[in-house]
């Protein structure tokens, strides 16, 4: 279950999203319910998608109000195609769910095809990216998922419990971008002091960063979308956020891989808001100027 900060941080962006009263609304892997509780009180016409059974006591436990019990769809495997249609959603949101998901590509490319054109994915899942992550990986091997690795005493059928999947965030932007989706916002939901004073070395990040998301690019469309990669890695919500917490919007139709033929889908541009590239001391600002793009400001 998502800690409380977290799904604080997922509902004030669904909250900040204009006429959000009025989306149709789909929470994948929705757990207890209360997120969809909170926003069925706001008036949003909601459903939600649980793995367990109809009768399992842990839905029955939480005494839905019949209205909203009714609205989650049991049984349903997120490694599987949705029981929905496509372009049926204004809005999908999932919360801390995707890093216990076996199949990240299945579960991005659905969330894709059942949201409607111009309609937002608001995504959490934990940020190996941060800074004290980073840290701890450097020294232990072990990439800091705010939670342990899996104890060997834990039966196979209980190992979706633990943050073993963790996506990293190039990976998830490429699956967002082959899948229609463009990132338009990202938001820090706690931070600790560790990625704090490990920004002295921030100077190294941005020649580093922009060498690893830039190389190799093969296309006038993977050049921008690298670019893209390239600014969200030096921003806030990469650095500094326990969690990713992001916002997309589906700009053009799937492009999920078995529905490929090989022809390229046409292409709309999205003008996503420019990241908020943390910039800690003067010397670190000339590099950054002439590391990132031109579209970030500085």
């Amino acid at each position: 279950m998502a800690q409380d900060y977290v799904n604080t941080a997922a509902m004030d962006l669904i909250r900040s999203l204009p006429d959000y009263r009025s989306c149709a609304c789909l929470e994948l892997g929705c757990g207890d319910g209360h997120m969809l509780e909170t926003l069925a009180r706001d008036g949003v016409d909601v459903r939600g998608t649980t793995f367990r059974s109809e009768t399992d006591d842990y839905i029955r436990y939480r005494e839905h109000p019949q209205d909203i019990a009714s609205r989650i769809d049991t049984g349903i495997d997120l490694n599987s195609p949705l029981p929905y249609e496509d372009n049926r959603f204004d809005l999908v949101y999932s919360v801390e769910v995707i890093e216990h998901v076996e199949g990240h590509r299945n579960f991005i490319s659905e969330a894709a095809r059942v949201l409607k054109p111009n309609g937002t994915l608001v995504l959490t899942t934990p940020n190996v990216h941060r800074l004290s992550s980073r840290l701890r990986f450097l020294l232990s091997g072990i990439p800091d998922m705010k939670r342990e690795p899996v104890p060997a005493d834990v039966p196979l059928n209980r190992m979706e419990e633990y943050h073993h999947r963790c996506v990293d965030f190039p990976t998830l932007h490429y699956l967002l971008w082959r899948s229609g989706l463009r990132i338009e916002e990202m938001r820090v939901t706690k931070t600790n002091t560790t990625s704090r004073v490990a920004m002295a070395l921030y100077g190294l990040l941005v020649p580093y960063t922009k060498s690893a998301c830039q190389r190799r690019a093969s296309s006038d469309e993977d050049k921008k979308a690298k670019r893209d990669l390239t600014m969200w890695m030096l921003s806030k919500g990469i650095l500094f956020s326990e969690q990713l917490c992001i916002r997309a919007t589906k700009v053009h139709n799937t492009d999920q891989s078995h529905r490929e033929s090989g022809a390229s889908a046409s292409r709309q541009t999205s003008s996503h808001t420019t990241p908020d590239v943390v910039v800690p001391a003067a010397s670190s600002a000339n590099t950054m100027k002439s590391s990132l793009s031109p579209s970030v400001a500085v």
